[in-house]
């Protein structure tokens, strides 16, 4: 259920929004999947603390849980303590960060900036803003320093989070995301299937990721500048394209609706006229014996031996503006019980979201600079 609660915070997330460094190198992280998200590896302070955070490409500021701990969630790993590390340095009040960003402020009496972010759940995290040294792998060779860069080390964290997760790496397009801040303007991930819990896979930064596959162009719509929105423009089953209306997946000029590409969101969200005809289509196609969800959450569920069975089952296309994405098989349906698989989308009021089931064994990246996102089919599980 966690996955299915995050899921849907996230979606709210989106709606509410509506109403330093560089290296020649290639710089990368492992990663692996927990409950519904992406971990990635890292280090940060000096000496180094080895992290494993989640890669949101919805999210712009990166924390992790620090001491001392106000209220805290279990982590495998105890939480970063500044006082041994010689590179931290709290952000001060007068530094453009506390200005200009709207979730930080300075504390009272003090010279320190501080930083709370509350979401749709009630989920929060609060703390210090801070610079500090984050440290990366490099593929061609000795790992990479990246200096000063701003953080979140957080004191107070409620919500749904998993014990394999240190906090959150903000990937979003926003100039004080991870990505941007160390200067990168590309990177890419390959996600692997959630039930290969053991498998790593790897995310890339910098000058050296290079689009493959088709790409598409991402847009800008008003108030959402950070997020990757893409041009959704119509649907496929087979060969059959969907009934619906070209501009259903297009943000309007109050910046409601559109179509965001999110790694932090587990399930594909859907304009709910889309969805309907999505599932429509596919009833007339599957002949497989139909089933319900035990949790009452999803739709189109069917009795089956094995995920093999779905092989037969027509493939769904979205075509976006200049790239067709063919979704995978593995997390367009998932077993939400023995034997019970479900399509693994869910009917949304405004934004649509890709999420990260839908992009497991693809090459997604990101170019910054061009405003460009690639998609090509890969197997995951051998990077």
């Amino acid at each position: 259920m966690t996955a299915h609660r995050r899921s849907d915070s996230r979606l709210h997330y989106f709606q509410s929004r509506q109403s330093t460094s560089s290296s020649i190198n290639v710089p990368n992280a492992p990663l692996r999947p927990t409950v519904g998200e992406y971990v990635m590896r890292f280090y940060i302070g000096t000496p180094p603390m080895k992290r494993w955070s989640i890669i949101d490409t919805g999210s712009a500021l990166s924390w992790v849980q620090c001491k001392p701990c106000i209220e805290c969630y279990k982590m495998y790993q105890p939480p970063f303590d500044p006082s041994k590390s010689v590179t931290f340095d709290k952000v001060t009040c007068n530094n453009i960060f506390c200005k200009n960003v709207n979730n930080a402020r300075c504390k009272p009496n003090t010279n320190v900036c501080i930083f709370r972010e509350t979401y749709d759940d009630g989920s929060v995290t609060a703390g210090d803003a801070a610079y500090e040294t984050f440290i990366l792998e490099d593929t061609n060779g000795p790992n990479i320093t990246l200096e000063s860069i701003i953080f979140g080390c957080s004191h107070e964290i409620t919500g749904p989070y998993d014990e394999n997760e240190d906090g959150l790496v903000g990937l979003s397009r926003d100039p004080y995301s991870f990505v941007r801040q160390i200067g990168a303007f590309k990177f890419s991930h390959c996600l692997v299937p959630f039930y290969y819990h053991r498998t790593m896979s790897k995310i890339f930064f910098g000058k050296q990721v290079q689009l493959k596959g088709e790409f598409t162009p991402m847009l800008k719509v008003k108030g959402q500048e950070e997020f990757y929105h893409l041009s959704l423009d119509g649907i496929s089953v087979g060969k059959n394209h969907l009934p619906i209306k070209e501009e259903l997946f297009h943000a309007n000029e109050k910046g409601e609706g559109g179509f965001i590409i999110d790694s932090g969101t587990t399930y594909t969200y859907l304009a709910k006229e889309g969805l309907d005809a999505l599932i429509s289509a596919l009833d007339d196609e599957i002949f497989l014996d139909p089933a319900e969800d035990p949790d009452g959450i999803l739709h189109l569920c069917y009795n089956v031996d094995s995920f093999d069975d779905f092989e037969i089952v027509p493939d769904i296309t979205f075509h976006f503006t200049d790239a067709d994405l063919v979704l995978p098989k593995i997390g367009t349906y998932i077993e939400v019980e023995n034997g019970i698989f479900c399509l693994a989308m869910k009917p949304s009021t405004s934004v649509s979201i890709l999420g990260n089931l839908l992009q497991q064994n693809r090459i997604v990246a990101y170019n910054l600079e061009k405003e460009l996102v690639a998609f090509a089919k890969a197997d995951c599980t051998k990077f």
